[in-house]
């Protein structure tokens, strides 16, 4: 299994942030990409990953947990 975190909060993303131009029209954009309405924590990533540690997900195979708050479903979609 596989987890693939989208934007997670952490003071990596925040000195990213802070080191935009507008940080705060950054911030707001950011925000408006995610249907979830916030942005990722460490701890739902860590929550993913006991869930799939413990014996609730013994039946789980061969999937990617894609942890993004929503974010992929805005992306475009490819032309073909």
């Amino acid at each position: 299994m596989l987890i693939a975190p989208g934007w997670i909060n952490s003071d990596l993303s925040e000195e990213y942030i802070d080191s935009m131009p507008d940080s705060e029209r950054v911030r707001r954009e950011l925000l408006a990409m995610h249907p979830s309405g916030r942005l990722g924590e460490p701890k739902d990533v860590g929550n993913l990953a006991v869930w799939l540690a413990s014996d609730e997900s013994t039946f789980v195979t061969g999937q990617v947990y894609v942890i993004d708050g929503g974010r992929t479903k805005k992306l475009p979609l490819p032309v073909s």
